[in-house]
């Protein structure tokens, strides 16, 4: 499994390691979660290969 904590900027970077499809073909979202910092989502490329990415909120309600 992969384990994605750093933003990714460059374009050519979002691939799998699998497999080097560019992220978001043929990718499936087994799950996704809503957490402290933002969102965590368990994604499944094509090839097979299980990948956890995470997605920061920028913006935090306070209640």
């Amino acid at each position: 499994m992969d384990i994605e904590t750093a933003p990714r900027t460059d374009p050519d970077l979002a691939r799998c390691p699998g497999c080097g499809r560019p992220d978001g073909t043929d990718e499936q979202v087994v799950s996704r979660h809503r957490v402290s910092f933002g969102t965590v989502a368990y994604t499944r490329c094509a090839c097979g290969r299980l990948s956890v990415r995470t997605e920061r909120a920028d913006v935090f309600l306070v209640r």
